[in-house]
């Protein structure tokens, strides 16, 4: 008998086929769901509307000790008297400057990745506008509100 008969051909081709099959699935991308339409911004929840309304009294206590801490660092004396004092009040001031940054470009917590739509935060610079500090949080505020 002959090697390579039709029959042979036949399991061949049928071999060569299922392989063609398999290459194609493994090289195909794996099929992706399609994105979901965005939702709604949600309300605000309790918690976050009493943390956004006690951001103002926040601020201004840290704007207070700022200008206290500050003020008394001015002071050539303090470091001769009190070294001590100086040395805590130094290291303070970037700590309590930090947390005002923080509050004035409040952001959400990142669990609620939902709430980053409901939520705008928007920076003026205090050179950039005519309005005081206060003003220019009450504004902000308030915007921050209607968004």
């Amino acid at each position: 008998m002959c090697a390579g008969g039709y029959a042979e051909a036949k399991k061949l081709e049928k071999a060569v086929k299922a392989e063609k099959a398999e290459r194609a699935e493994k090289a195909a991308p794996p099929s992706t769901p399609p994105p979901q339409p965005p939702q709604a911004p949600r309300k605000l929840n309790n918690r976050e509307t009493r943390e956004l309304e006690a951001l103002p009294g926040k601020m201004e206590t840290l704007e207070a000790e700022i200008a206290e801490i500050e003020s008394a660092l001015a002071d050539p004396s303090i470091y001769a008297k009190d070294n001590a004092r100086a040395v805590a009040l130094t290291a303070r001031l970037p700590v309590a400057r930090a947390e005002l940054d923080a509050a004035e470009t409040h952001k959400p917590n990142p669990k609620d990745a939902s709430l980053s739509s409901t939520i705008t935060t928007v920076r003026i610079p205090p050179s950039a506008c005519s309005m005081d500090k206060l003003q220019a949080r009450v504004l902000l505020r308030t915007f921050a509100v209607m968004v």
